[in-house]
């Protein structure tokens, strides 16, 4: 989340992003808590975690968020991982478990946005690393993320532009 940030800000100026380098999905009810403390914690709440690693219990974050009584839960999954080819379908199917079992929740879908987009992870004329996105990447996914937030539903996989409307968003990752 922290590389989708800035783009982020300029769909939605409002967002709150709660952003760590290599924080994994473990960390969730930490951050919960936290922002809920704060008093930080908004009625939408986008997660991407995961791609650091599957293994977590869907189980036990459902039972976290469904308290929460979220107006909009949005949980993005992890694209390609050529590093850890076999963690994305594990981590994908594990958040697939959490969106059925936590009302208001939204999947979306960057492993299939992602697919064959190379220019996604490079930047400039230096390739990525295939995980982190880079500029086209980071305003791709960001325009995904708005568009689940603001309609409520699940964006398609292919970038459109959103409207204007702005709401309030917690990232808790």
């Amino acid at each position: 989340m922290i590389d989708v940030a800035p783009d982020l800000h300029q769909l939605l100026p409002n967002a709150y992003i709660s952003g760590q380098v290599s924080r994994q999905m473990a960390a969730l009810p930490a951050v919960i808590a936290q922002l809920s403390a704060a008093g930080e914690l908004s009625p939408r709440l986008v997660i991407e975690l995961g791609t650091n690693g599957p293994g977590w219990s869907p189980g036990q974050v459902a039972a976290l968020l469904r308290p929460l009584q979220l107006e909009r839960l949005v949980l993005v999954n992890a694209g390609n991982d050529p590093a850890h080819p076999d963690w994305p379908p594990i981590i994908n199917q594990e958040l697939d478990q959490v969106a059925a079992q936590v009302p208001n929740t939204i999947v979306v879908n960057w492993e299939a946005a992602s697919a064959g987009q190379p220019e996604y992870f490079t930047w400039g004329s230096r390739p990525g690393d295939g995980v982190h996105p880079g500029p086209i990447g980071s305003e791709a996914m960001a325009v995904l993320i708005a568009e689940a937030v603001e309609s409520g539903s699940t964006p398609s996989a292919s970038v459109a532009a959103i409207g204007s409307a702005v709401h309030l968003l917690r990232c808790a990752a």
